[in-house]
């Protein structure tokens, strides 16, 4: 159908043919560095870098987070007032394994709590999305969740941890930073950039992680599900030889 067309025609309808993909990528751009973490057996956490292009002036929010997966907690309990034991389970339906914000100032500040309930942003729209379907979690056990995420510190929400800077044409470059916890498990993660102006948001931008395991990890963590004498074995070996070690250095 293209055939008699001149070529600056031909290019004006191709352009005009992918409008709406790009109209539909977003107002921003999203960078994360590193892209891929590794897992070795010095591991203690990665920090992520991320960096994003947005229309200025905007507020900012940046989201970390996993795939969510059903969570099953035992609920404890004192029988008579005196012992404590479990007093059942307790479902939570949909809870992301890590859950990671920054904004660049207070939340209250950026949108309206339902707007910002809408877009899973804050533990509000973390707890409605956890408590979905679930008949057996009620609303008070989900602040026991969050206490429990940020021991390990798996859940982490801080307000003024981006920079934002002047960049050309009327844009703006935000800099947040995420600590990626020791005990976040291997997979993929999101890392979602939203901007506000005047109490309205739009996701500007997505960008992806993924954490795996190293060589090294890989290998343990093979022969500990597949052989589990013989990395029994190898793990009193490592321990004793630690031991005589140990004492032969302190000893002299």
């Amino acid at each position: 159908m293209f055939r008699h067309l001149p070529s600056a025609a031909l290019l004006v309808v191709l352009l005009l043919g992918s409008l709406p993909a790009l109209a539909g990528s977003g107002s921003g751009s999203v960078r994360v560095e590193p892209s891929e973490v590794q897992i070795g057996v010095c591991y203690s956490g990665q920090r992520l870098s991320v960096r994003a292009t947005t229309p200025s002036p905007r507020k900012i929010v940046m989201r970390l987070t996993s795939a969510d997966e059903p969570l099953t907690l035992k609920k404890k309990g004192k029988k008579y007032g005196l012992i404590w034991r479990n007093m059942g389970d307790v479902h939570f339906t949909a809870v992301p394994t890590v859950y990671l914000l920054r904004s660049s100032c207070s939340l209250d500040q950026i949108a309206a709590p339902e707007t910002l309930e809408r877009m899973k942003l804050g533990y509000d729209g973390v707890r409605r999305q956890c408590l979905r379907g679930s008949d057996d979690a009620p609303p008070e056990l989900f602040a026991e969740l969050v206490k429990l995420k940020q021991k390990d510190h798996l859940f982490d929400w801080q307000a003024g941890g981006i920079q934002i800077q002047p960049a050309d044409a009327g844009r703006q470059e935000a800099v947040g930073e995420f600590l990626l916890p020791a005990k976040a498990p291997v997979g993929d993660y999101t890392v979602d950039v939203f901007a506000f102006q005047g109490g309205k948001g739009e996701l500007i931008g997505t960008a992806n992680v993924r954490l795996r395991r190293g060589a090294a990890v890989s290998a343990i963590t093979d022969l500990a599900a597949n052989h589990g004498l013989l990395y029994g074995c190898l793990a009193v070996a490592v321990a004793v030889l630690a031991g005589l070690s140990t004492g032969l250095v302190f000893g002299r």
